[in-house]
C-alpha cells in the first residue's frame, strides 16, 4: 500500500494546474459573476490515485460562476455533453479519464454515445434503478467501450448487476463507517475499483487509505474549479437560413450545404463530433465534412447537420429529436 503523504503531496501540486482554452472562473464571492447568457462553464474534480497521480477528473454541469449543482440532472447531462460538441473536453482533462454523471434518459436513449467510449467514465446516479432497460443499456455500453461508475454507492440485493456490470465503485465518505464496511465486505472479490469520494480531511484519507480504497477525490485533495468559455456567435453575416434551406430542399445540393457548414465554426465542430460519435461505430477518425458524406452517405450527413444547426439555435429545445435520430441509428 502506497503513503497517503504521496497523495497529498502530488495532488497539492497538480491540483494548480489550468487547461488553455478555458479560463478559470472567480467564484461568486470575490468577483461580480459572469453572464450565463454569454458564457458556458464547467466544473472540474480531480481524482487522485495512490501515488498522487491524477487518475481522472468529474465534469461537473455548472450554470454560472456559483460553485455548486442547481437545476435539472436531465438537462446537467446534455449540457456537459453539448459543451463537447464545441470544445471537447481535451484541454480540461489533459488526456485523463472524464467521469460525467449519467441519468436514466441519457443512458436508455443513448444520449452519451455522443461521448467518446476511450476516455469516458458513465457515472451511474445512485437515483437509477437498476430495471431491465437499465441493465441492457449498460451491458450495450460495456461492449462499445464505455466503463462505468455507480456513484454514492450503497449495497443492496438488487444491486448485484449493477456491480457486475461496474468498473468503479464510488463511496461517499460521509456515510458513517460501519455502514462503509458492510459496503466493502459485500463488494470483495466484485473486481471493481473503490473509490472514496468527499474525502474532506487528513484523517478521511488515511482511513481511506487504510479501508482498501484505490482512489480518492474530495474537497482535502482538490476543490472543484469552474472554468468558462466566452459563447462564441456567428457573424452576422452567416447565412443560418440558406443552410437551413439547403437542408430541406427536395434535391439538396451537398455541395453548397457543405460550403455552408464549413463557413461557420461551431456548426462544423458539432457536425464533426456527431460523425465521430460511438452512435456511428466508424473505424476510422472523421476529420472533414468531406470524409463525413464519404464514410455516412449524404442522409446521415445532412440529418446531422439539421441537428447541429438545432442545438446552435435552440439549445436544449433540439434535444428530443436528438435522442430520435440515435434511436434509428442504432436499429
Amino acid at each position: 500500500m502506497h503513503d497517503p503523504d504521496a497523495v497529498i503531496a502530488n495532488s497539492s501540486v497538480k491540483r494548480s494546474s489550468s487547461p488553455g482554452g478555458w479560463i478559470e472562473t472567480p467564484s461568486a464571492s470575490s468577483a461580480p459573476s459572469l453572464d450565463g447568457n454569454a458564457h458556458r462553464f464547467l466544473g472540474r474534480q480531480a481524482i487522485f490515485d495512490q501515488m498522487g497521480e491524477i487518475h481522472g477528473y468529474e465534469l461537473l454541469f455548472r450554470s454560472g460562476s456559483d460553485n455548486h449543482f442547481t437545476g435539472n440532472s436531465n438537462t446537467a447531462t446534455r449540457t456537459v455533453i453539448d459543451n463537447w460538441f464545441l470544445h471537447g473536453f481535451e484541454e480540461l482533462t489533459k488526456g485523463s479519464r472524464s467521469f460525467v454523471n449519467c441519468t436514466r434518459e441519457a443512458l436508455i436513449e443513448g444520449l452519451v454515445t455522443l461521448l467518446p467510449s476511450c476516455s469516458t467514465v458513465l457515472e451511474l446516479l445512485e437515483t437509477i434503478e437498476p430495471d431491465e432497460q437499465v441493465i441492457s443499456a449498460c451491458r450495450s455500453m460495456k461492449r462499445i467501450g464505455y466503463d462505468i461508475a455507480l456513484d454514492d454507492f450503497q449495497f443492496s440485493k438488487k444491486m448485484d448487476r449493477l456491480v457486475e456490470l461496474a468498473d468503479y465503485v464510488k463511496i461517499d465518505f460521509r456515510v458513517p463507517a460501519g455502514q462503509r464496511m458492510k459496503t466493502l465486505r459485500r463488494l470483495e472479490g466484485s473486481g471493481v475499483k473503490l473509490l472514496a469520494e468527499k474525502i474532506e480531511t487528513e484523517e478521511e484519507l488515511r482511513i481511506a487509505f487504510e479501508e482498501g480504497y484505490e482512489l480518492f477525490q474530495g474537497y482535502f485533495l482538490d476543490r472543484p474549479i469552474v472554468f468558462s468559455k466566452r459563447k462564441t456567435y456567428p457573424d452576422a453575416e452567416f447565412p443560418y437560413r440558406q443552410l437551413l434551406e439547403a437542408l430541406t430542399e427536395p434535391w439538396c445540393d451537398v455541395d453548397r450545404m457543405i460550403l455552408l457548414v464549413k463557413s461557420e465554426a461551431s456548426i462544423y465542430q458539432r457536425v464533426l463530433r456527431l460523425a465521430n460519435s460511438v452512435a456511428f461505430r466508424l473505424r476510422d477518425e472523421v476529420r472533414s465534412i468531406e470524409e463525413a458524406m464519404a464514410m455516412i452517405g449524404e442522409d446521415q450527413l445532412r440529418m446531422l447537420t439539421m441537428i447541429a444547426l438545432k442545438t446552435e439555435i435552440c439549445e436544449g429545445n433540439a434535444w428530443g429529436e436528438l435522442l430520435e435520430q440515435l434511436s434509428r441509428i442504432r436499429k
